[in-house]
C-alpha cells in the first residue's frame, strides 16, 4: 500500500505563480469548485457528488454550452468568483476536460451568448479547439497529454476545466467559506468536512442573506435526488449489488420481482446509482440474463 504521505506528495499544484509544466492525463493536482448554495456543499459532504450529469447551470445558454461536468479551477480565487462556498478536492487529469463555447470562448457578462444547434456541432468546435491550441501552445501545453484540458488549466485568462470524474463523501477534502457572505471580496477561511458539517448541524453556516443556513432550512425534495442512490459515486456496482441494495430498502419485495422491474422501468436504476458507467454495468448485467 502506497503510504498516504508519498500521495500528498504527488500532488501537482498548478495555480497562481506555480512553475508551468507539462501535464500527464495520470497526473493528480489539486482542484476547486465554487457554489453559489449551500445545499450543493451538504450534499457532497454526506453522500458524495458526480460530474458525470446533467449540471444545474447559473446561466441557461450553459446548458448548452458545457451540459455536464462540475466546473472547477486550480486557482482559489477564481471558484470563489463563482459563490460563497467552495469545494477543495483532487483529481487525476483524465476525469477533466476542457470547456467549449461556440465563438471559442466563454460569454462576457453583458455579451450575447451563443449556442450549439446540436451535438455534431458541439464535437466540431471541440475538435476545432483542440486544434487551434496545439498549433499556438507554449512548450508545456504542446507537451500535455491533453493539451486543450492544459491550456484551460494554465494559459486561459480564467483558469477552468470541467470535472467529469465521482467523488465519494470522503474524497472531498476542505471546504472554503466566506467569512461574510453579505459583501463581496471578503476572506474565505478553510474548513474540514467534520467542521463544516458541525457548524451547518449546530449553528448553522452563514449566507448572503445575513443570517445562517442549518438543516431547517433544507427542503427534502433538495435532497431527494441524492437520498434515492443505493451506491456510492465511485462503486464498481453489479446489478447483484444493485438489487440487494433495493432489498434492504424495500424488504417486502423480492429478488425476481425487482429484477422485473428494472427490466421494464430503467429510470429505476439511473435513480438509484451516480453515473453512466454505473448505469451501463447494471444493463449490461440485465442484458446477460436474458441469453
Amino acid at each position: 500500500m502506497i503510504p498516504f504521505s508519498k500521495f500528498i506528495n504527488e500532488v501537482k499544484i498548478i495555480g497562481r505563480g506555480a512553475p508551468k509544466q507539462p501535464l500527464k492525463d495520470s497526473d493528480t493536482i489539486r482542484v476547486y469548485h465554487g457554489a453559489s448554495d449551500i445545499e450543493t456543499i451538504v450534499k457532497a459532504l454526506t453522500y458524495g457528488i458526480s460530474g458525470d450529469r446533467k449540471a444545474p447551470r447559473r446561466y441557461s445558454y450553459e446548458n448548452n454550452n458545457n451540459p455536464t461536468g462540475l466546473f472547477v479551477s486550480p486557482d482559489l480565487d477564481v471558484s470563489k468568483e463563482f459563490g460563497d462556498y467552495v469545494l477543495e478536492f483532487h483529481t487525476r487529469v483524465f476525469d477533466l476536460i476542457a470547456p467549449i463555447w461556440p465563438g471559442g470562448s466563454f460569454t462576457v457578462q453583458g455579451g450575447m451568448a451563443q449556442m450549439f444547434s446540436d451535438e455534431d456541432e458541439r464535437t466540431v468546435e471541440r475538435a476545432a479547439q483542440k486544434a487551434r491550441i496545439t498549433k499556438d501552445a507554449s512548450e508545456h501545453i504542446f507537451r500535455s497529454e491533453s493539451p486543450d484540458v492544459a491550456y484551460w488549466l494554465m494559459d486561459s485568462g480564467e483558469t477552468q476545466a470541467l470535472f467529469t470524474g465521482n467523488l465519494n463523501k470522503n474524497s472531498i477534502r476542505a471546504v472554503w467559506v466566506s467569512t461574510n457572505p453579505t459583501r463581496i471580496n471578503q476572506p474565505y477561511k478553510r474548513m474540514k468536512p467534520k467542521e463544516f458539517m458541525k457548524e451547518f448541524n449546530t449553528t448553522g453556516i452563514d449566507n448572503r442573506f445575513g443570517s445562517k443556513f442549518g438543516p431547517d432550512n433544507i427542503q427534502a425534495k433538495q435532497m431527494r435526488d441524492v437520498k434515492n442512490r443505493l451506491v456510492e459515486p465511485r462503486e464498481n456496482i453489479t446489478l447483484d449489488i444493485l438489487v440487494s441494495r433495493y432489498v434492504e430498502k424495500f424488504s417486502h419485495m423480492t429478488r425476481d420481482g425487482i429484477i422485473d422491474i428494472l427490466r421494464k422501468s430503467p429510470d429505476y436504476i439511473d435513480r438509484a446509482v451516480w453515473n453512466q458507467k454505473q448505469v451501463n454495468q447494471v444493463q449490461k448485467d440485465l442484458q446477460s440474463l436474458n441469453k
